[in-house]
């Protein structure tokens, strides 16, 4: 099951003349009431709240903030929204601005322009890179990959369009609920502390900064909640958009499902308290609460779970807000509306130092702080903490460090590099590092709005809680000095908006190089040119200002640039006798009372393939009046919802071992998965532990997962074992037998990283179904030699000491002298001997068998779909004759060809892969991996290498005729019109061989004109 708490868009931007809100399941929008003469009655500002779905991908995808490869999505706890806020000045509607607040990681280059692109083509000319700011509440369980900018998208695999798009559709969807809904209204301004709700997660850092500055403060959190209320002409609150620093870490790093953390709890439960019977997402009064300079500032951890801990800081917020909300004296606002941005070049900028001092920033650079991590998540993208190796255990590094493409490793730094950033040593050198395209920006967003009194800084980073104190206060002196705005201005600072160029600390916090110093982009005097730049802007912002600060050098889109590695969904399958919808586990029979988990488990197709953006993936209700009205959906916190793949073969193999050897203790980690999940494993003699205790318990880790998760798995085990090295929960490192269906090249890759640890490792083929009575499928395995006795071990231990029953332990096969690669080579072996526990002796490289009996079986199916296709787009004609002769003279072949068609339709998205894994081996079959010089090139002018590569394009086109069935599975299950595609004829064409499979023919076709006969009708 997977916990969704709603997000909502707010844009408390607009205040409107609404009649009385009834409670209902969905709350419409209306506009203000003009008066007699047409016009709208006078406000000093005009705004209404709009909201519009963010959610991404919920499934197999990353998860952005933690940069954890582990972190990837299985389901829902809370959905993602955005809140848009447009404020516009009643007397002239021109000067305006959109604040969107989206529950997500950070606002980004590639998102805002793509939202001021559809502004653009929506409301010509009223929309600009002035007037408009994304802010990203920062929540670090929100949907990843949504990036232009390559460094954040290391960990999802590369860019991500889906989670893109759903972004960039959404918070235009509440910029124009938004604007579309522009009436009267009023503004009123207050604060007030927030306490237990945020602590200082680098105080040595903070300590850093002067005794006399730290001692005008309360301590090393800024408490403060700045809350904007908004109001309509008639008097009712409308919304509010509140200013609050607290990191979005309140869901720890291990949870997998997709939320809001604890500033979209809050939304949450304000928009519920105001309308209580309004489904999530539909309400008319928004909260918006946005981030603030939470650089250093985290959630403290409530042990009761994450979850909680997230309820208690989010309710914390909407505490403080309902005070504020509550309180009849807040200030008005007053005053004209401006809003001034410009673009920098932060990787080069020169200014001045209060005491005179000319000084410039720095290219961009992250230090070994960095990747150290914090305490709400060690470690980032796949580095150690002080082992700058070039061993790397993401495959999206095989890209981006030029292992399939030209050299991208970011350059060494210069001495003048090393001395403009000292005293953070440089680890990645990110300003130079361009390829493929580039990883961190040069150009950032310097953004102010002006409401009357009130100015927001738009800040591009991660700001400390000092470093926010000062710019804050700088901007204020400079406002009143220049009599722009009176002693009461007030200054918020909001962030990270726009783009993300990680954090910015005092020069002393720098100096410490803890996580945020480490991640100080452009080097120790980056808050002194922000200061500087932002005070510069102060003089545009008054009231009788003409002028503009210059647009600046503008960022380059890199879109049409960007890598992605996640494959999209195909086709989703069900098992036997099964169809979606299904109920596999149903809800129990019983009385159901507060406090109980009711839960249920359906036969699902993948989220993946519709994001259901303003829908839900389930529905709660019950019976008013006669009626079944919903009364939760998907983005209430009451509800969870977890999607997984279903295999049964991990559960059989447990089974076979356990009933062969029951002192045998098996371990398996569920994280994330379901009751159902955890019960089956149970059934199978597993149980479930964390994945340190598994590695800390075993002697022998099986991986038996799809293949594209093969290699992330080999990179926990890793990064876990690594931890525990040399202690004493684990000694000697655990055998790691990857059974996956990888090719030799993959395997090497996964061999190579394990063996920089010294685990063990075997590669292992499984050939055959799931276990189940009377029947086991073999398991090949190969080895280096100096780990054959590994494998005598394993048998000894898992497959029942070489006396292997149906059904009792594991039928294994050794490939001896193979090496690694030879049993993922090696699909299945065509001999039909009997089952029973053998040593295959072989003085040559094991057979490969598992690519080879691959290439055979799913090949040949691919060849005959071809025919099929081929014989069809000649004419109609044709394909009745080739299934005709096939019938009369080679009826086996079409009788095991129809078997073998029929299977692969709904599978063929899974045999893409698979062929272009074989397409590898036939052109590498050695298993070398990409960087050694025994590896053939394609590019060889060897007799060899042409065959080979000729063969392997074979396979290749096979692919694409799988991809092309596949295709047209997917159209037809997103209900797509269209002519009919390659799947339906090759279902036609195979039911047609049925039916002549029941009256096979006699004789040859024989043709009369244009139609042939002899055949059964």
């Amino acid at each position: 099951m997977v916990q969704w708490y709603p997000q909502v868009q707010d844009d408390p931007g607009h205040s409107t003349a609404l009649p009385p809100v009834e409670p209902q399941t969905s709350a419409s929008r209306q506009p203000g009431t003009p008066s007699e003469d047409g016009r709208f009655t006078h406000a000093n500002f005009t705004s209404l709240p709009g909201t519009g779905d963010v959610t991404g991908p919920i499934v197999e995808t990353n998860m952005f903030g933690y940069a954890s490869l582990p972190q990837t999505d299985n389901g829902l706890h809370m959905r993602q929204w955005a809140r848009a806020f447009v404020i516009a000045d009643a007397q002239t509607p021109s000067e305006r601005i959109l604040f969107i607040t989206a529950d997500i990681w950070s606002g980004d280059t590639a998102v805002r322009k793509g939202i001021l692109t559809k502004l653009e083509e929506l409301y010509p000319g009223v929309y600009s890179e002035s007037n408009v700011a994304l802010v990203g509440t920062h929540s670090h369980s929100g949907v990843g990959g949504y990036t232009g900018y390559l460094l954040p998208q290391i960990t999802s695999m590369g860019f991500i369009r889906q989670s893109y798009d759903a972004v960039v559709q959404g918070s235009v969807r509440a910029a124009t609920e938004a604007h579309e809904l522009l009436s009267p209204g009023t503004l009123s301004l207050g604060n007030t502390s927030v306490n237990g709700a945020a602590v200082n997660r680098s105080p040595s850092s903070y300590l850093a900064n002067p005794k006399e500055e730290r001692d005008r403060y309360p301590g090393d959190v800024d408490s403060a909640m700045s809350l904007l209320k908004f109001t309509d002409a008639s008097g009712e609150d409308r919304g509010f958009l509140s200013f609050f620093a607290v990191h979005g870490v309140s869901i720890y790093e291990n949870n997998t499902l997709i939320s809001s953390d604890n500033k979209g709890m809050a939304a949450h439960l304000y928009e519920s308290y105001k309308e209580p019977s309004v489904l999530p997402g539909k309400h008319q009064f928004v909260a918006g609460f946005t981030q603030a300079t939470s650089g250093d500032i985290t959630g403290p951890g409530y042990q009761l779970s994450d979850f909680k801990s997230n309820e208690i800081i989010g309710t914390r917020q909407f505490d403080a807000a309902r005070t504020l909300m509550e309180d009849t004296k807040l200030t008005p606002v007053e005053g004209p509306i401006r809003s001034l941005h410009s673009y920098v070049d932060m990787s080069n900028y020169t200014f001045i130092l209060t005491n005179g001092t000319e000084v410039t920033t720095c290219s961009p650079a992250l230090g070994y702080g960095f990747a150290g991590g914090t305490t709400d998540g060690p470690g980032a993208f796949s580095f150690i903490q002080g082992d700058n190796t070039t061993t790397h255990h993401n495959p999206f590094w095989d890209v981006v460090k030029g292992e399939r493409t030209d050299s991208a490793v970011t350059a060494p730094p210069s001495q003048e590099e090393k001395d403009c950033h000292w005293p953070k040593p440089i680890l990645l050198n990110v300003g130079r590092a361009e390829k493929p395209y580039q990883w961190s920006p040069t150009i950032v967003d310097i953004q102010i709005f002006r409401v009357g009194q009130l100015v927001m800084l738009l800040l591009p980073s991660e700001f400390t809680t000092m470093s926010g104190r000062r710019l804050r206060e700088a901007v204020k002196i400079r406002l009143v000095k220049e009599g722009i705005i009176g002693d009461d201005a007030y200054v918020v600072a909001s962030g990270p908006a726009n783009t993300y160029s990680h954090y910015t600390t005092t020069p002393e916090e720098y100096a410490i190089q803890r996580y945020e110093g480490g991640s100080t982009l452009y080097g120790p005097h980056q808050l002194e040119a922000y200061i500087d730049l932002y005070t510069s802007m102060v003089p545009f912002l008054a009231d009788n200002a003409t002028t503009s600060p210059p647009p600046g050098p503008e960022p380059e889109d890199l879109l049409d640039k960007a890598i992605s590695l996640q494959k999209g969904v195909v086709y989703d399958g069900t098992p036997m006798f099964k169809k979606f919808g299904d109920i596999v586990s149903d809800v129990e029979n019983d009385i159901y009372r507060s406090g109980r988990t009711v839960s249920a488990v359906f036969q699902g197709a993948n989220p993946r393939n519709n994001l259901r953006l303003e829908e839900t993936f389930l529905a709660i209700q019950h019976v008013v009046g006669g009626t079944w009205q919903t009364v939760r959906t998907d983005a209430h916190p009451s509800t969870t919802f977890t999607w997984k793949r279903t295999n049964k073969m991990g559960a059989g193999l447990a089974r076979s071992i356990s009933s062969c050897s029951p002192s045998i203790t098996l371990f398996t980690s569920l994280s994330g998965r379901s009751e159902s999940s955890r019960a089956r494993a149970a059934q199978a003699g597993l149980q479930d532990v964390p994945m340190e205790e598994l590695i800390a318990k075993s002697s022998v880790v099986i991986s038996v997962l799809p293949p594209s998760l093969a290699v992330k798995l080999a990179v926990e085990i890793k990064e876990i074992y690594d931890s525990m090295k040399g202690t004493v929960e684990r000694k000697e490192p655990p055998i790691y037998v990857d059974a996956n269906a990888v090719s030799p090249s993959t395997t090497s890759r996964i061999a190579k990283l394990l063996a920089s640890s010294s685990i063990p490792f075997v590669d292992g083929s499984i050939i055959g179904g799931p276990p189940r009575d009377g029947y086991d499928p073999r398991l090949y395995i190969s080895a280096e030699p100096k780990y054959e006795g590994a494998m005598s071990e394993i048998v000894e231990l898992l497959g029942g000491g070489g006396k292997h029953r149906n059904g009792k332990g594991l039928d294994f096969h050794i490939l001896k002298d193979g090496g690694v690669g030879a049993a993922s080579a090696l699909k299945a072996s065509l001999s039909h001997r009997t089952r029973c526990q053998r040593l295959l002796e072989s003085d040559r490289i094991a057979i490969q068998q598992q690519m080879s009996y691959a290439g055979i079986t799913k090949g040949s199916t691919g060849l005959m779909a071809t025919m099929i296709l081929s014989a069809t787009a000649h004419s109609p004609q044709t394909a009745q004759a080739f299934l005709e002769e096939l019938a009369y003279s080679q009826a086996d072949v079409l009788k095991r060809s129809l078997w073998m068609v029929d299977g692969m339709i709904p599978k063929a998205y899974r045999w893409v892969g698979e062929m272009e894994e074989i397409a590898d081996y036939i052109f590498n079959p050695t298993g070398a991996a990409p960087e050694s010089v025994e590896a053939p090139s394609r590019t060889e002018d060897t007799s060899r290498t042409r065959s080979a590569g000729d063969i392997a394009d074979t396979y290749r086109g096979i692919a694409r005729m799988f991809q092309r069935i596949a295709d047209d599975v997917e159209r037809k299950a997103s209900h797509v019109d269209g002519d009919a595609g390659d799947a339906e004829i090759v279902k036609a064409w195979a039911e047609k061989g049925r039916k002549m499979m029941a009256k096979p023919p006699t004789a040859p076709i024989a043709f009369t004109g244009n139609e042939p006969t002899g055949a059964p009708q």
